[in-house]
């Protein structure tokens, strides 16, 4: 049985030329890069409202499950491409697995509706920050104003050229402003004797959803990807070490920063970075690692908004470029093409329109729930716990019934338990949310009566 190749759209964009592959420490790296962002800098705050232990016990909780819930993705692709199929993405697994083309938009809608949260966040997390770099300069929705243009250029383009040296720029920025949290996290710590949020419970019980929602969104750069990295790996047989080392390296950096800066400020803020200006104020090393880290998040938006347009492009007919059936030779793209601009093939002028229009409701999001924990814990709990445990979950349960490999009976228990308890966690996440927002409504046109 021949390759599909009408199905096999990558959410990366168009495909490389044949043969090109990348090393382990590349696809290592862009692992952790994918996954190291706003959302390890709400960790210090979701400690200290949830209290050091119940965050312990949910983080190897969500670390083991991401795992083990990897493992069973490549588990389930290396069964369909076995029959002849080439697995190019997340989407091609939908496809087989959970009623062809219904199956596909499914795991679609989830990974665009990640992505359009983090796109929002992004926003977010630059006002929200802009703001307190410059407390009595342009309001935040000033700021959303300026910076939509400024975002929403690059994402007009077909592909960036240069995203790769972007990114790495963007990598730099980040980890600049991340030694420096830590650094002064550290020196307020061990030279000041500055030690906070020791109680191990703390909030109430239901806080723990909201965590793993923030968890999940921390983490979920990996589940939207791997397939797509697992293509472009030299080493193919390596794609489980790499899940399992990059998911260590990134509980590592996110446990050291979470407990340091939980326990080195009073009340950590969402993002740990205005922490720095709240405590040593408007200038020096704090006050730079405000603005980089703000620059690295304006460099990795068209990283997260490329795939978000690109699908909604084709679903939308408005990307009228149809692959050829003899293409699917080729390994699924995780790098930008020689194409930069949009052209007539893309839509023209309807995709550049569409995707100003992508842009700006990701503003208007953000402007309107004007809350970045807020945000992540509703992307992280409605999106993350599908892409992260559900659907792989399940696909691994289906490759059992269908004979595809074997797995004992507690191998099958555990699959059915991770997959039960996220289905619970995401109904029971979403209704939070949902509560939670019409109390904010509730109590804010109170005050607006007073």
């Amino acid at each position: 049985m021949g390759p599909i190749s009408n199905r096999r759209d990558s959410l990366l964009g168009p495909k490389p030329d044949p043969g090109v592959k990348a090393s382990y420490a590349q696809m290592l790296s862009l692992a952790l890069m994918l996954s190291l962002g706003v959302g390890l800098m709400a960790l210090p705050n979701e400690i200290s409202n949830t209290g050091t232990v119940p965050y312990a016990i949910m983080f190897v909780c969500v670390v083991s499950g991401m795992n083990w819930s990897m493992l069973a993705l490549l588990r389930a692709k290396s069964a369909v491409e076995e029959r002849g199929i080439k697995v190019q993405s997340y989407r091609d697994l939908g496809y087989d697995f959970l009623g062809g083309d219904h199956g596909s938009r499914a795991v679609d809608w989830c990974v665009v509706g990640f992505q359009f949260g983090v796109c929002a966040s992004y926003f977010s997390f630059m006002t929200s920050t802009l703001h307190t770099l410059w407390p009595h300069g342009p309001s935040e929705t000033s700021f959303t104003v300026v910076l939509v243009p400024i975002v929403g250029v690059p994402c007009a383009l077909k592909h960036l050229k240069d995203l790769g040296i972007v990114a790495q720029v963007a990598t730099v920025t980040y980890a600049f402003s991340l030694c420096t949290v830590g650094f002064y996290a550290i020196h307020r710590l061990v030279v000041k004797g500055h030690v906070y949020n020791t109680q191990p419970f703390s909030g109430s019980p239901w806080g723990l959803i909201g965590l793993l929602g923030s968890l999940c969104y921390a983490f979920e750069g990996i589940p939207s990807t791997l397939c797509q990295m697992a293509n472009a790996l030299a080493e193919p047989e390596r794609a489980p070490e790499l899940v399992t080392t990059s998911l260590v390296g990134l509980a590592v950096i996110f446990t050291a920063t979470g407990y340091v800066c939980n326990f080195a400020y009073q009340d950590p803020a969402n993002p740990i970075t205005v922490s720095l200006i709240d405590e040593f104020g408007i200038s020096g090393l704090p006050a730079a690692a405000n603005w980089l880290v703000v620059i690295s998040v304006a460099l990795k938006f068209p990283m997260q908004f490329f795939p978000m347009a690109q699908q909604l492009e084709h679903a939308l007919e408005i990307d009228r470029y149809v692959c050829k059936r003899d293409d699917d030779s080729e390994s699924a793209r995780l790098l930008p093409s020689e194409q930069t601009f949009i052209g007539e093939r893309d839509g023209d002028r309807w995709s550049v329109a569409f995707r100003a229009m992508l842009v700006v409701l990701a503003a208007l999001t953000a402007l309107v729930v004007n809350d970045l924990t807020t945000i992540i814990n509703v992307v992280g709990i409605v999106f993350g716990p599908s892409l992260g445990f559900i659907f792989p979950c399940y696909f691994d349960l289906i490759c059992v019934r269908r004979r595809a490999y074997d797995r004992t009976k507690l191998e099958v228990a555990i699959s059915i338990v991770v997959l039960c308890v996220s289905v619970a966690a995401t109904f029971l996440g979403f209704g939070q949310q949902v509560v939670g927002l019409v109390r904010a409504y509730i109590n804010g046109s109170d005050d607006d009566r007073r």
